[in-house]
C-alpha cells in the first residue's frame, strides 16, 4: 500500500510539472516563483501531498559552458570573463535568486519540496537568457536532507544545460511579499490551484 502511494504521489507530482505552469501563466508572469510555489503547494495537499516552500539560488549553464566546466575549467571570476567564453564559443551562465532586491521584486527564488524527498521548480522557466540561448522547463528531482538543510548544492544537468541549485532553509522574506500574503493575490492564487486540480484529476483519470 505504501508503495502504491508513492507510485501516485509521484504521477501527480510528474503531472504538475508536465501542465501546471501553463495554467499559472494565463494569471501570473513568467517571474511568479512565489505566486507558483505557492499554488503548487495548494494543489499537493489536495491530494495529500505535504509539501512546504524553500528559497533557492540556481546557477545555469548552457551547453558550451558546461563543455568548458566538465573539461576542468574554473567557472568565470568576472563577467569580462564570461563575455571572452561568450566570444569564444557561445558559453554563457545565467543567475536566478541572487543580487540586489528591486522596488517591488523580491530578489530571490522559490521552489517547493514535497514530501521532505522531492524538489519541484515550476518556475525556473523564467530563466531564460536570448544572449546564451538558456532555456529552462519546470522540473523535479529528488533531495537528501544535506541539500534541503544548505549542506550540499544540488547538481542536474543534461547534453544541453546545467543548473546548480544551492538551499537557503532560513531564508522566509517571501512572506513578506504581496504574492505570498495579500489577500488579492491569495483569491487568483486559489482559483488558480482549483483549476489546476480539476486538470491533473482528468489527466491522472485517463
Amino acid at each position: 500500500m505504501q508503495q502504491d502511494n508513492g507510485q501516485r504521489a509521484a504521477s501527480i507530482i510528474d503531472a504538475l510539472v508536465e501542465h501546471g505552469r501553463a495554467v499559472i501563466l494565463k494569471e501570473f508572469q513568467l517571474n511568479s516563483c512565489i505566486a507558483t510555489a505557492a499554488i503548487a503547494m495548494t494543489v499537493l495537499e489536495k491530494f495529500g501531498i505535504a509539501a512546504n516552500p524553500l528559497s533557492v539560488q540556481a546557477t545555469i549553464y548552457n551547453a558550451p559552458c558546461l563543455k568548458r566546466l566538465r573539461g576542468g575549467e574554473s567557472i568565470p571570476a568576472s563577467r569580462a570573463e564570461l563575455l571572452a567564453w561568450h566570444q569564444q564559443d557561445g558559453a554563457w551562465m545565467i543567475g536566478v535568486g541572487m543580487g540586489e532586491a528591486q522596488p517591488g521584486m523580491w530578489p530571490g527564488h522559490l521552489g517547493v519540496v514535497a514530501e521532505g524527498a522531492t524538489y519541484i521548480d515550476l518556475a525556473i522557466d523564467q530563466v531564460r537568457s536570448k544572449t546564451g540561448k538558456v532555456y529552462m522547463k519546470p522540473l523535479r528531482c529528488p533531495v537528501n536532507p544535506q541539500f534541503l538543510a544548505g549542506e550540499k548544492d544540488l547538481c542536474l544537468s543534461n547534453e544541453k544545460v546545467g543548473v546548480v541549485y544551492t538551499a537557503l532553509p532560513q531564508d522566509r522574506s517571501y512572506e513578506v511579499s504581496p504574492y505570498w500574503c495579500h489577500e488579492k493575490h491569495r483569491q487568483a492564487k486559489s482559483r488558480v490551484a482549483s483549476r489546476i486540480v480539476s486538470m491533473l484529476r482528468r489527466v491522472l483519470d485517463q
